[in-house]
């Protein structure tokens, strides 16, 4: 068994039975998932309104 990180959360992966996941550790990673997400979207939104703002646009 080794230990590896997925979005920096620690898990233990055995080649023969899968990963196993401590307590609390799935929704740390789907924590971790969903905030870098919802990073990406605000950016993207963010040069969407910047764009809009250059070409005269109001929000």
């Amino acid at each position: 068994m080794v230990t590896e990180s997925i979005r920096q959360v620690s898990v233990d992966v055995c080649q023969d039975h899968g990963m196993w996941l401590g307590p609390g550790k799935l929704e740390l990673i789907k924590l971790r998932v969903f905030a870098k997400g919802s990073r990406k979207r605000a950016q993207r939104v963010e040069e969407a309104r910047e764009e809009g703002r250059a070409e005269g646009r109001r929000f």
